[in-house]
């Protein structure tokens, strides 16, 4: 998941680094394992979007953070399974809006 880029709308670098680091906040003050990860656009029309590979997270869990850090979309994947790109509107409950 990353930060970056609210609702596919251009953040500025400073905006989508302070977003970064509100979400690795959020991530390891709810003791939330992740990794550090980047995603690039093959075709590069985006710049690269640096975010974290979020371990052991329910649907709801993940869900709320999508919302509130604005994401449309995440790319979720169990052990052995294929990766899905899940839309947020697949996510699950949009009503709502902060981890806690």
């Amino acid at each position: 998941m990353t930060a970056f880029n609210p609702r596919s709308k251009v953040a500025t670098k400073t905006q989508n680094e302070q977003a970064h680091e509100q979400l690795k906040s959020k991530l390891t003050s709810h003791k939330i394992n992740f990794l550090d990860a980047v995603s690039t656009d093959p075709k590069a029309k985006w710049s690269a979007e640096y975010g974290f590979i979020i371990l052991g997270i329910d649907r709801e869990k993940i869900n709320l953070l999508t919302l509130e850090f604005g994401q449309n979309a995440l790319v979720s994947f169990e052990r052995w399974a294929t990766p899905k790109l899940l839309l947020c509107d697949n996510l699950g409950d949009q009503t709502k809006s902060s981890l806690i």
